[in-house]
């Protein structure tokens, strides 16, 4: 007992609680690096309502970028000359939980249903198919998850 307490003990002074001072704290947007920025804009304003904010060429980058936002939420789509799919740097990556980084970008959405339907009658590819979720922190929520024109997965949530 008195050796658990110790190690808890030693934990807590190892990682203390830190409080930041900002009253709020919220993601500003997330990047995504894509192959064709306008027609990624286009799939996200069409499946997602996102709309195109601003759009900027960065020449001596090699860069183009174009922020889109809904509801407070930004995405910031980056197309650059020499990017690649990681499809293509190993091939038969099905899973992007398997590299490490971001994986995939979750949205809590009004009508999943109504999304998903569009989806299909477009055949945007389903990794998981629209269902209840049944355990973890979203019981009370349905999801799926899709992939972008991209590749990226892109998970919807919907609180039942």
């Amino acid at each position: 007992m008195w050796h658990f307490l110790v190690h808890v003990s030693l934990l807590a002074l190892t990682f203390p609680m830190v409080v930041h001072p900002q009253e709020s704290f919220r993601v500003m947007l997330v990047a995504i690096s894509v192959k064709d920025l306008d027609s990624t804009a286009t799939w996200y304003h069409k499946y997602l309502g996102f709309n195109l904010m601003d759009k900027k060429d960065f020449p001596d980058n090699n860069v183009t970028v174009a922020i889109l936002e809904n509801n407070s939420v930004r995405i910031e789509l980056v197309q650059h000359k020499e990017s690649v799919a990681p499809s293509k740097l190993i091939p038969k990556l099905a899973n992007p939980a398997l590299i490490q980084g971001y994986g995939k970008v979750a949205y809590d959405v009004a009508d999943i249903e109504q999304i998903v339907r569009t989806m299909k009658s477009d055949s945007v590819t389903f990794v998981h198919n629209l269902r209840d979720v049944d355990r973890g922190t979203f019981v009370g929520y349905k999801s799926c998850i899709v992939l972008d024109n991209n590749g990226n997965w892109v998970q919807l949530y919907q609180k039942k």
